[in-house]
């Protein structure tokens, strides 16, 4: 797969591979699920029917910084920085407020009170730190910095805060301590040990959560 963050004269990929000899050229609106699921047919099925390759070209919206260790802010404007960044300001705000209507949904059940909801992140994102705009293969605070919130109101006091970090690899093994669960029980030998002690279920005191 090719993947071009960069900016790029308007038809250019299309330009280039269209007519390029021994290669068949497929395109897509990339945003449009039927479109996309059509010329992916059909390309495959060309490759698989001739043994010939094909290039699929598929548009979409692509985050800045996903192709490499480029600086964004060196080819993008002020103004389009801070739109980026306004978008990204929206798309947190609406992740809080379908976990919003998750909870009150749950509330209005009765079931709020006896549900584990866990909310974290598999990374962070730095936002014109450092140069960069959505990138986080560097190792920066605002790439490895993300919450993590274990709610489960029968058997979790609210309002505790633990500064230490801890790793991704312990919340299957926490969460599954919490439901009751024995993770070793269950062949999950790879995973870090659960952040819960396994007696009181209560948060283990050298480990965090």
């Amino acid at each position: 797969g090719i993947g071009i963050s960069v900016k790029t004269p308007t038809g250019w990929i299309a330009a280039s591979m269209r007519h390029r000899p021994g290669v068949t050229y497929f395109a897509a609106d990339g945003l449009d699920i039927f479109d996309t699921f059509r010329a992916a047919t059909a390309a495959a099925d060309h490759v698989r029917r001739l043994r010939k390759p094909a290039f699929l070209h598929l548009r979409m919206v692509r985050l800045y910084g996903h192709a490499g260790a480029d600086v964004a802010t060196s080819y993008l404007t002020a103004a389009e920085v801070a739109a980026m960044k306004d978008l990204y300001d929206a798309g947190v705000a609406l992740a809080d407020r379908k976990v919003g209507m998750l909870v009150e949904g749950l509330k209005e059940l009765g079931l709020f009170e006896s549900t584990l909801l866990v909310v974290t992140a598999d990374h962070g994102e730095v936002l014109d730190e450092h140069g960069n705009i959505f990138d986080h293969g560097l190792i920066w605070n605002g790439n490895l910095n993300v919450p993590l919130v274990f709610s489960y109101p029968d058997l979790l006091a609210a309002g505790q805060i633990v500064d230490a970090p801890v790793s991704a690899s312990a919340l299957v093994p926490t969460a599954l301590s919490l439901l009751g669960i024995d993770y070793q029980e269950q062949g999950e030998q790879g995973f870090q040990q659960s952040l819960l002690t396994a007696r009181s279920r209560q948060p283990a005191q050298t480990a965090p959560f």
